[in-house]
């Protein structure tokens, strides 16, 4: 019996990010950690940073 693996290279694809950098017009790269000021004081919003490692800009989205 031979196994099937519809997908063996899962974890060598990159997420894709729905969101696109507003200078360059790229997708966001990944996901950064938060900025200490957002950790501290606002830790209850579902807040994700992303960065764009072509223009070197880091944005802020308010998500799940």
């Amino acid at each position: 019996m031979v196994a099937a693996f519809p997908d063996k290279d899962i974890h060598h694809k990159r997420a894709h990010t729905r969101f696109k950098c507003p200078k360059c017009r790229a997708e966001f790269d990944s996901r950064i950690p938060r900025g200490f000021w957002v950790k501290t004081f606002f830790f209850w919003l579902p807040v994700k940073r992303y960065i764009c490692y072509r223009c070197n800009r880091t944005k802020y989205f308010l998500g799940k």
